[in-house]
């Protein structure tokens, strides 16, 4: 959206507000909703946010007629969600016979928490294992019928990525064997894969017994996952609220695992802009403890100011101010330096585009470079990790 000047943002705002933390139905959707224009913004918002399946229960529940385009996307975000379940049956059946460690994050083990599962929207499965492993896991999901599609292994290898595309009928699965994508975003992270994976445990959720990351490592997994998105989509906030609730972890533990894996400052932010935006239960001393005072401050009176319907629709936070920063100064300013340098090169050449399934991106699946040498290359690459 453009930053043209719209309607003031007040009204908007703590509906989308109230709606992440956990409000059925906000007061102030009554005027919004009877207001064409800004009704149009407030379903743009609630989009952007991951929240349209959440808005429609709301207006529901306040006796309005649902738009077509909500009733469209709930639908299809509990058909998602039944398909991905189907899959992770048979991923996790699969993975355990052969002896396998992996793990589910986010997606549906997010929304197996939610008080309605199918106001945790999503578009795929997240699934984790060992990257030495990696050659034997995807013969078995082969077998399991779960196929691996990527054809474009030279910009794979080049740029390390950090996970595949499988499918499996409709579903599609980001299979990782590290948490964070791209090799650049991993320089001077001390994220240990096979050390969280160690720590997973066995949770129950929608009647399945799934492997699900430790109760540190999952909260630390989804704040770092926000902050390197810039941390401002509040779906991802409410995340973080929906899974400390039910489960709170060790703080003391969290502390220092964030600052052992060097993630404390993207970490700390998102989880101080989940407790003040979202309501989540994280004690008010935690973000001081990851965050330097005046980096906090800054971002706090970001969080707060006004801003108008357009702008909200893709901002709450300071993007930048989030994902930028890192736990040293010398990182901070190479990361700085980085995405300084690549933005000034999209004005002489196409930027770089990065989602898999987009035929015009980097690192689009269909596009076929490489042959079985560079795939082997690239499972040197994984086997590092």
């Amino acid at each position: 959206m453009g930053r043209r000047r719209g309607p003031p943002a007040g009204g908007l705002r703590e509906c989308l507000l109230e709606l992440a933390a956990g409000d059925p139905a906000p007061a102030a959707l009554d005027e919004l909703w009877t207001d064409p224009d800004r009704a149009e913004v407030l379903l743009d918002a609630a989009e952007e946010h991951g929240l349209s399946s959440t808005l429609h229960d709301a207006l529901v529940e306040r006796g309005h007629d649902a738009h077509d385009e909500l009733v469209e996307l709930r639908r299809g975000a509990t058909a998602r969600r039944l398909a991905a379940w189907s899959t992770l049956r048979r991923w996790g059946a699969a993975m355990d016979r052969a002896e396998i460690p992996w793990l589910a994050c986010k997606g549906p083990v997010v929304a197996a928490r939610h008080e309605r599962p199918e106001h945790r929207e999503f578009n795929d499965l997240d699934l984790l294992v060992p990257g030495p492993r990696l050659r034997e896991a995807l013969a078995v999901a082969e077998e399991a019928g779960i196929r691996s599609i990527n054809r474009n292994w030279e910009p794979f290898v080049r740029f390390e990525v950090g996970e595949i595309p499988l499918v499996d009928g409709d579903v599609w699965i980001d299979l990782h064997w590290h948490l964070v994508g791209l090799g650049e975003l991993r320089r001077g992270l001390r994220i240990d894969p096979a050390a969280m994976l160690a720590r997973r445990r066995r949770l129950r959720l929608d009647g399945d017994e799934v492997s699900v990351f430790g109760a540190e490592d999952e909260v630390l997994h989804l704040a770092l996952h926000a902050g390197l998105g810039g941390g401002g989509r509040l779906a991802w906030l409410r995340d973080l609220r929906v899974v400390i609730a039910a489960g709170a972890p060790d703080w003391d533990v969290l502390v220092r695992e964030a600052r052992r894996a060097r993630i404390a400052t993207i970490t700390g932010q998102v989880l101080d802009r989940a407790r003040l935006l979202a309501g989540a239960a994280v004690p008010a001393d935690v973000a001081a403890q990851l965050v330097p005072r005046p980096l906090l401050s800054a971002r706090r009176r970001w969080d707060e100011a006004p801003v108008d319907d357009e702008v909200l629709v893709r901002r709450v936070g300071a993007g930048a101010v989030v994902h930028l920063p890192r736990d040293d100064l010398r990182t901070t300013v190479g990361v700085c330096w980085r995405t300084a340098r690549g933005r000034l090169g999209t004005v002489v050449r196409r930027p770089h585009r990065w989602d898999v399934a987009d035929p015009e991106g980097t690192l689009y699946w269909g596009t076929p470079s490489g042959d079985s040498s560079t795939f082997e290359r690239y499972l040197a690459v994984a086997a590092r990790s």
